[in-house]
């Protein structure tokens, strides 16, 4: 079949694989679901599974400087992560939907991403929503923007201890678009990301990506 990438002024096109075999989840893969008990699969341990793969492996990591990169990486050793991959290059999405299915139809889902709400990883957004990683899903479930509960301030201040570990000189306020879906240009710190004009999409707290409201 052919593939027809459309040029837009002012905006880039990404591309992401989508089996047709399997139900195409808008979330990074920490917060995906069992279908059967509509409960996640990584989410409650978020927290856990980010400290134990740094404690395991944590040569691995000592030259990231900061939760996003540390969360690229862990994303390319195939853990769940807010990050959902997608690429510049719509034949690298193509190979990824096919590859190991090769028997089965694909599709591969392009996605419209304005030039100005693309990040990049130095991002102030980016920081805040990579280091929701570090709480508990009790602490993340207790934001409340609307509200000047104490537990919900406190939280906010755990939550900006570990935003100044990355950003020692960041500001004492967090915003609500630590709720939004953002679009990141990464580092190229390893030949698979190179290799994949790898971007990617961060999901924020309780985030998950709608047609009408994100991005086209």
């Amino acid at each position: 079949e052919v593939l027809l990438v459309r040029k837009w002024n002012g905006s880039k096109i990404f591309y992401r694989e989508k089996p047709v075999w399997c139900r195409w989840e808008r979330k990074g893969r920490s917060r995906r679901k069992n279908t059967n008990t509509g409960e996640f699969f990584y989410l409650e341990q978020e927290d856990i599974i980010y400290r134990e793969l740094l404690s395991n492996n944590f040569n691995d990591f000592h030259e990231d400087s900061s939760t996003f990169d540390r969360l690229v990486r862990m994303q390319h050793f195939s853990l769940p992560t807010r990050l959902l991959d997608i690429t510049s290059n719509p034949l690298i999405a193509l190979y990824f939907a096919c590859k190991g299915n090769e028997d089965k139809k694909a599709d591969v889902i392009s996605i419209n991403v304005s030039n100005k709400s693309i990040k990049y990883f130095d991002s102030d957004t980016a920081t805040c929503i990579a280091n929701l990683c570090k709480l508990t899903l009790v602490e993340k479930e207790k934001i409340d923007f609307q509200s000047e509960d104490e537990n919900h301030k406190k939280i906010m201040e755990r939550l900006l201890h570990y935003i100044k570990e990355d950003k020692p000189y960041f500001e004492d306020r967090i915003k609500d678009n630590i709720k939004d879906v953002i679009c990141i240009k990464s580092k190229f710190t390893n030949p698979r990301i190179n290799a994949q004009s790898g971007s990617f999409l961060l999901f924020g707290l309780d985030a998950k990506l709608e047609d009408e409201n994100d991005f086209d």
